[in-house]
């Protein structure tokens, strides 16, 4: 069956959530399903057309009448692998054609492109770390503004990125004839990288913006191996159960919270508000689902994982 996993990754909160389809909407609606506030920062590489439609649209109007802009950032890890394929196709670990892809003329690649690739793959490596440096000030220090730190210092050093593509293509792109002195790989690169300026500079402005996926990806690793390990996965309410499943688990993992004890907990203060849940039963009276419930916030807020995981290091001590 066809199984698609979205979601939300913040420092606290793991949500996911199963759909049959691959729908742009879908991110968009889980925001705004879960509240989202308006800073909300969406990392992907997969609906940047959507996202900037919304941009363009100066934000989505909400049910009680505000409106959300939602700013959408591109990876720029994806950006640097474009420019690192051209130097690596033909290339060994020193730059060096290897003879055996000249004999095919697959270094044709590199022929008119080496050095400019180079020199931007090493911009973009800066930002990198320049980005890492800015990051751990912040984390050292919270008086510290992270999006005043990345237009003063950071910013110079993305402009200097797309300044050295824009100098390519007007060097080697013939507006009149639409056609490219360089290699295929090194258009596409190019092309990527300026087509998607807007998206690769979102993150500079927002507190929450980072240059690269990785932390997304690696989240949804341990669940593409389950999802395609479980049985339940064979039926959409299994599936659905194991987004759910997931978010829990991947939110308790996320707070350094013991998962077993976890569920141990909400379990137990749960049947202890049994009387106050509503379930949805089938003519013979066998529970099939549930409705709704009467517990009061403040229960609600005493299992959230941020705080049992307060008190699991309460008792381990």
């Amino acid at each position: 069956m066809r199984s698609y996993i979205f979601g939300i990754i913040t420092e606290k909160v793991a949500i996911y959530q199963h759909s049959l389809v691959r729908d742009a909407e879908l991110p968009i609606q889980l925001l705004i399903d879960n509240s989202a506030e308006s800073n909300a920062f969406l990392m992907s590489d997969a609906f940047y057309k959507f996202f900037k439609k919304w941009t363009d649209d100066k934000g989505i109007t909400l049910k009680d009448g505000t409106s959300v802009l939602l700013i959408h950032g591109l990876c720029w890890v994806h950006v640097k692998r474009y420019f690192v394929s051209v130097v690596n196709f033909a290339t060994d670990k020193n730059g060096n054609v290897i003879k055996s892809y000249s004999k095919q003329g697959w270094d044709a690649d590199i022929d008119f492109d080496f050095d400019f690739v180079k020199d931007i793959i090493n911009q973009i490596s800066g930002c990198f770390k320049k980005f890492n440096e800015l990051t751990a000030i912040c984390e050292n220090d919270s008086t510290k503004d992270i999006v005043e730190l990345k237009m003063t210092q950071l910013k110079p050093l993305v402009d200097k990125v797309f300044g050295t593509g824009e100098a390519f293509k007007a060097s080697h792109y013939d507006e009149q004839n639409k056609t490219w002195n360089c290699s295929e790989r090194t258009k596409k690169a190019v092309n990527y990288q300026l087509n998607n300026k807007s998206g690769l500079e979102a993150y500079l402005s927002s507190p929450h913006g980072i240059m690269h996926n990785n932390r997304m990806e690696q989240s949804f690793r341990e669940l593409n191996v389950l999802r395609n390990s479980m049985m339940a996965n064979d039926t959409i309410h299994g599936a659905e159960t194991l987004a759910l499943y997931y978010s829990l688990y991947k939110t308790s993992q996320m707070n350094g919270l013991d998962f077993k004890y976890y569920l141990r907990e909400v379990i137990t203060t749960m049947m202890k508000h049994i009387d106050q849940i509503e379930f949805k039963k089938n003519e013979k009276g066998t529970i099939i689902g549930y409705l709704g419930h009467h517990i009061p916030n403040e229960v609600l807020e005493s299992i959230a994982p941020w705080n049992l995981a307060k008190k699991f290091d309460y008792e381990k001590k």
